[in-house]
């Protein structure tokens, strides 16, 4: 567009550094917002929240990575401090990376703090989905405490998050293992029903 003799105005320069965002392009982005400013045109609210929001998203995903390995080495305390330092610096949390600190409790044995992780997570008014359930309900048959997992089922009807196939075969394969062969038909046959 340049080349043509069209100059860029806020609202393209906004645009095309969202869009560099979005495509993971960081850099670019940035490199954008730089130009823009080069070429005389200021940036506007609009900009600067396109900017904040693609920095924090970039953060996260790199935050994300790092916690997801402290995790897989059992370094749950520091996962948990870096997510604190991100969170008290104004970005917020995808699903993945909640998920990943719950189950990252559960793998070492800290029940009560993953639950209420989850409960944190659900206050705050993070959206959990499918996934966060799962985990939970996994972490709670593996410490033999089908009850609770079957009532986190029946709580997803509440929060409007349907059952998948994973979340049922978790709850199906605890009723086994416990010897609760009845309750497991049951499940079977709700599931079948349900579709």
């Amino acid at each position: 567009m340049v080349q043509d003799g069209c100059s860029l105005n806020v609202i393209t320069y906004s645009t095309l550094i969202d869009g560099r965002y979005k495509a993971g392009k960081v850099n670019g982005a940035l490199a954008l917002a730089n130009e823009m400013i080069l070429n005389g045109c200021s940036p506007d609210n609009v900009t600067y929240d396109t900017l904040i929001d693609g920095l924090c998203e970039a953060a996260i995903i790199a935050y994300s990575i790092l916690i997801n390995g402290l995790c897989k080495e059992g370094r749950v305390h520091e996962s948990l401090g870096l997510a604190a330092k991100t969170i008290h610096s104004g970005c917020s949390w995808d699903t993945v990376t909640n998920t990943t600190l719950v189950d990252c409790l559960w793998t070492v044995g800290e029940v009560n703090e993953a639950l209420g992780l989850a409960n944190k997570i659900i206050q705050d008014g993070c959206s959990p989905d499918i996934l966060i359930y799962s985990t939970l309900t996994d972490g709670l048959c593996k410490l033999n405490r089908l009850d609770i997992a079957l009532r986190l089922l029946g709580k997803l009807k509440h929060v409007d998050i349907s059952p998948d196939i994973v979340t049922y075969k978790i709850l199906i394969n605890g009723l086994c293992k416990e010897g609760r062969v009845h309750e497991a038909l049951e499940l079977v046959a709700k599931l079948t029903q349900d579709g």
